[in-house]
């Protein structure tokens, strides 16, 4: 302290004595108001710091060409990145609404799977009982237009063009090899959680079921196939659950009670407290077939595995295919004030046996792998590629090229004159310009085609098997 400083004075006269209980009311009184004031100031130190943090930067922040941007936009989604968790996510109200509607099934469209080209969109699958099946739409067919519009994937792409207005008829031009067609076809709401039908195998007849989310209604119309297979005495049941990413707890736990005996325990939601949730099998009609087989591969995740697990290890089915996804967590939603959905997760899900599958997935019994074109392949390039070039991109070229049967003769990433004959060789037969450059516009051919080749029937690895064991029953 320094000499100019000044002490306080202390008053050294004796205090006023109090009543024992009035003391000890104001002890109580004040250390009511000391844990209030500690809370009341820990929360505002905490509120007052992020917002003045957010303030100031609101108002003063400046940097040269850049935009300032929504802080408080920012802020949440620092919040959900700091979790580091690929299922939590904020969602617009639109965005929540055509979220849920994809999870259920429920789609305005035309029933189309299909890869973007430069222009127009190359037909990988079309939909059992959709409207561009009806209309005669087939796999590898270019659709280039919507209402005489060019499709173009950065300003005019095909969903828009095909949605806007909503239901209702729609004029798509279509490139089928060196014809061009003129297809008339209906848009309107599809439910496509599921498709089924009666197939053979050899002599034997089997139910087929591609399940391909599990919805609010996914229960409801797999009893409808299960229903219609009993009525045709079929005994032998299949469940595509390949590339399914999920659904509703509650839609597996009513697709597991269509199988699965009354009591047993189908899955367990375990949120770290203490207070599992444990889902058991009800007392209603069971559907029961004397061979079941599930096909799975490694985009069989959440509520598919959910049902792949009890099915397997309490209903018999035998799982076909390559292993599962494991995702072994469950989320919920909360609709926020302005009509956002936060969905995040909240707990992991055990299977029957108690096991967690998160990271790990399900081991198929009979493991067979589809080809595939490499998930490291990028949908893009950089830059045009010729002879002599080399790099990353090249060696990604010849390798499609070579999955569809081409011969570049190598796939070190080093553009030979073979690459650039093979190159020729698959632009000639698209219709596109043979001059053994790979162009940006080509690279996308390249891969439009061979997801529509590995997709197609005849380079399904797992069904093949699936048909081979069905026939040795």
């Amino acid at each position: 302290m320094s000499p100019s400083e000044k002490r306080p004075t202390k008053d050294l006269s004796p205090a006023p004595r109090r009543h024992p209980l009035a003391a000890r009311a104001a002890v109580c009184l004040a250390l009511i108001a000391t844990l209030c004031m500690g809370l009341w100031g820990g929360y505002a130190l905490r509120f007052t710091h992020t917002d003045q943090v957010q303030d100031e930067l609101q108002k003063n922040w400046a940097y040269p060409n850049r935009e300032k941007p929504d802080m408080q936009k920012a802020a949440l989604e620092g919040m959900i990145s700091a979790l580091d968790d690929p299922y939590t996510h904020l969602f617009t109200p639109s965005e929540g609404e055509a979220y849920n509607q994809s999870v259920d099934g429920a789609v305005l469209g035309i029933g189309l799977g299909y890869r973007p080209l430069e222009r127009g969109i190359l037909v990988i699958e079309a939909y059992q009982d959709g409207p561009a099946k009806k209309a005669g739409i087939l796999p590898g067919d270019i659709i280039t237009q919507v209402n005489g519009t060019d499709i173009t994937e950065e300003d005019a792409p095909v969903g828009e063009l095909l949605t806007d207005g909503g239901a209702g008829t729609r004029t798509l031009t279509v490139q089928r090899g060196q014809e061009l067609l003129t297809v008339e076809v209906e848009v309107k709401e599809l439910q496509n959680d599921l498709f089924y039908e009666v197939r053979t195998a050899g002599d034997k007849s089997f139910g087929y079921v591609q399940l391909t989310t599990f919805g609010s209604d996914t229960g409801e119309h797999l009893e409808e196939a299960l229903q219609d297979f009993k009525e045709q005495h079929i005994d032998i049941l299949v469940l595509d659950l390949r590339d399914n990413g999920g659904g509703y707890l509650t839609a597996a736990k009513q697709v597991l009670d269509l199988f699965v005996k009354k009591g047993e325990l189908l899955f367990t939601v375990d949120p770290g407290n203490g207070i599992d949730q444990k889902y058991r099998a009800t007392g209603r009609d069971k559907y029961t077939f004397a061979h079941s087989y599930l096909l799975v591969n490694g985009e069989t995740a959440s509520a598919s595995e959910i049902a792949a697990a009890a099915l397997s290890q309490l209903a018999d089915f035998q799982l076909v295919g390559t292993q599962t996804y494991g995702k072994g967590v469950v989320q919920r939603q909360k609709e926020l004030t302005d009509g956002s959905i936060l969905k995040y997760t909240y707990a992991r899900w055990l299977t029957p046996d108690g096991s967690c599958v998160e990271g790990q997935g399900l081991t198929p019994d009979i493991e067979v792998a589809n080809p595939q074109m490499g998930e490291d392949i990028p949908l893009r390039i950089e830059r045009d590629w010729q002879v002599d070039g080399v790099g990353d991109e090249v060696a990604y070229i010849q390798q499609l090229l070579a999955t569809l049967g081409y011969a570049p003769d190598r796939t070190d990433g080093y553009y030979s004159e073979a690459t650039r004959q093979a190159m020729q060789d698959f632009e000639r037969q698209h219709g596109l310009e043979p001059d053994g450059i790979c162009s940006h516009s080509d690279y996308r051919y390249l891969v439009a085609y061979t997801v529509l080749h590995i997709s197609s029937d005849e380079n399904d690895d797992q069904y093949r098997a699936l048909l081979e064991q069905i026939e040795q029953l």
